[in-house]
């Protein structure tokens, strides 16, 4: 097995190792940023956001967009777009995609929204100085917890939170991790939008945020 190969099956390894280290709150795509109750969703959004983190000493960022639909009064199904980039003593980068959905599920608690999310993502990931691609997948399935008060006086704040398993996979291997997350929505004065931002934690501390734009 010559150099070149050996270098990418560690790049490999590395990668798989830091993107399984993302398993809170969407790994290769944007954070849940989002209320359980489906109801306060428009018929359609979109939104763009970042994540930022550090796992097992690599550097992970990923930069993103998502396009949201109303399917009916309590499903929102979404569509990503983004680009995932690692940090391992070379850059590690390629192009993110996925799909997933929110369900709201009404009677469940008495003071806080429920809900589940479900997704599956995908990612092509190369390293600088090496021609071989290698691939990584996610699969997600958590519970959504959101306020139905708001926790400032002005009334355009809400806590959400998020808890569940992450099965990472691909060319170097799978893993499967617990994943939780927290964070906040901030709606615009307009009305036309919302700003979200939040933390994840697996084995360090990530942070995420962004802004999803109403469009009706």
């Amino acid at each position: 097995m010559n150099y070149s190969k050996n270098g990418s099956l560690l790049a490999a390894g590395v990668a798989m190792a830091a993107m399984a280290g993302t398993a809170t709150a969407e790994p290769l795509g944007l954070l849940n940023g989002r209320s359980a109750d489906v109801s306060r969703s428009p018929d359609s959004s979109v939104e763009l956001g970042a994540i930022f983190g550090e796992f097992d000493d690599v550097d992970y960022t990923h930069f993103g967009g998502r396009f949201n639909y109303k399917v009916n009064p309590l499903t929102v199904v979404y569509f990503d777009l983004g680009q995932s980039e690692l940090e391992a003593g070379r850059d590690i980068d390629g192009l993110a995609y996925g799909l997933g959905g929110f369900y709201q599920m009404d009677g469940i608690l008495t003071n806080t929204d429920f809900g589940v999310h479900a997704s599956y993502h995908r990612a092509s990931l190369e390293a600088s100085g090496f021609s071989n691609e290698f691939d990584i997948n996610t699969i997600m399935v958590e519970a959504l917890f959101s306020g139905r008060d708001p926790i400032d006086q002005n009334g355009n704040i809400f806590w959400n939170a998020s808890l569940g398993l992450n099965r990472t996979g691909g060319d170097g291997g799978s893993d499967t991790d617990l994943t939780f997350s927290g964070g906040v929505t901030m709606g615009t004065a307009s009305g036309s939008g919302e700003f979200f931002g939040g933390l994840l934690y697996v084995d360090d501390i990530a942070f995420g945020a962004g802004y999803r734009h109403f469009l009706k």
